[in-house]
């Protein structure tokens, strides 16, 4: 008896309809279901657009290096001068200076970045090649790049001789490579170190072909940083 009650009890409330407005409705269970006759919007949406990738799995994958490059300037070039400035005292800077700016575009295509410049006057180079040498190749040591550019020189005479120096002196005391990169004009310090270093070949200061010989540098660069072999590069671009 007590459970056809219980029955009956329920089968009145199931049944029982009534219609209230949304502000009263809470706390009610609807007599039927609602079904949306079209879609709102009537595309597809998501709230995020993108690609997610399972990191550990994909590490070794998308893992990008970066080569860390320092750039080595007389006063000229790193801006810190004119020409009659040539005491100018050995410095750095932590970001890209002179035709390292220039070199950017070329940069990107080969995953490189400017870290430092390190920099002093014609003069001051001069006044003690070895000793000035030794600091450069101690700076290098402390900041690890994996290539140092020493240039580029143009036709500016001791500055194209303090490139070949110092590029020579980091290969042979440091552990990164070092290149320098000058024109055609400075006979003198090519015929002295092109044996003993690359010398990239530049144009001469306002010459044709500056974008070309930015982009073979970061070229060089690139195979340096890669430990690959580049004896075709240094055969294209380099005095022989």
């Amino acid at each position: 008896e007590a459970s056809g009650l219980w029955r009956d009890a329920l089968d009145g409330r199931k049944a029982r309809r009534v219609t209230l407005g949304l502000n009263q409705a809470l706390g009610s269970v609807l007599a039927e279901s609602i079904v949306a006759s079209q879609s709102i919007p009537a595309f597809n949406k998501s709230a995020m657009d993108g690609y997610a990738i399972a990191y550990q799995e994909g590490i070794q994958e998308y893992e990008v290096k970066i080569m860390k490059i320092i750039m080595i300037y007389a006063q000229i070039q790193s801006g810190l001068g004119t020409k009659d400035d040539t005491m100018v005292p050995l410095t750095g800077k932590k970001e890209p200076i002179g035709p390292a700016v220039m070199m950017e575009p070329f940069l990107n295509k080969v995953d490189g970045h400017v870290t430092a410049c390190l920099c002093c006057g014609n003069g001051t180079f001069l006044a003690d090649p070895e000793e000035v040498s030794r600091k450069l190749c101690a700076m290098v040591n402390k900041l690890q790049p994996d290539v140092v550019m020493c240039g580029p020189a143009f036709n500016f005479a001791d500055y194209a001789g303090m490139c070949a120096k110092v590029a020579c002196d980091i290969n042979a005391t440091t552990k990164a490579k070092a290149f320098a990169a000058m024109s055609v004009e400075n006979k003198d310090p090519i015929a002295a170190y092109k044996d003993k270093v690359a010398i990239v070949e530049t144009p001469k200061k306002g010459g044709m072909g500056l974008n070309d010989a930015l982009k073979n540098m970061c070229a060089l660069a690139k195979a340096l940083a890669d430990g690959s072999d580049t004896a075709e590069l240094e055969h294209k671009f380099c005095f022989k």
